[in-house]
């Protein structure tokens, strides 16, 4: 239940930072703080951290596709050696999933450093 509830405040928290300050890389530091307070073990603290990130950044990456007509993946997907844009949207949400796993791993080592 923690491991849900942990993911779900990644997501919002990230949602409103990204909402609010232009920059992208500040769901990392929410990630970190989040597994910071809330972290139980290392498995959980990265997957909180990267399903959190993962499921924000493709819910966005499909609601801007969607207002586009997907204009911008389909650009993205030829571009890229997928030519799918599917698998774009997928690779996008693993990449900031990865952020997010391991800025949210880090702050779990940071908070069990001293034990």
């Amino acid at each position: 239940m923690k491991t849900i509830f942990s993911i779900t405040l990644i997501a919002v928290l990230a949602l409103l930072v990204h909402l609010y300050l232009p920059y992208w890389w500040l769901i990392s530091i929410v990630a970190f703080l989040i597994s910071f307070a809330f972290g139980e073990n290392t498995w959980k603290a990265f997957v909180t951290g990267f399903f959190g990130i993962f499921f924000l950044w493709f819910t966005l990456t499909a609601m801007n596709s969607i207002n586009n007509d997907f204009v911008l993946v389909n650009r993205m997907s030829n571009l890229l050696p997928l030519k799918n844009v599917i698998l774009t949207m997928l690779a996008t949400a693993t990449i900031g999933g990865l952020v997010g796993g391991f800025s949210s791993l880090s702050g779990y080592y940071l908070k069990t450093m001293n034990d």
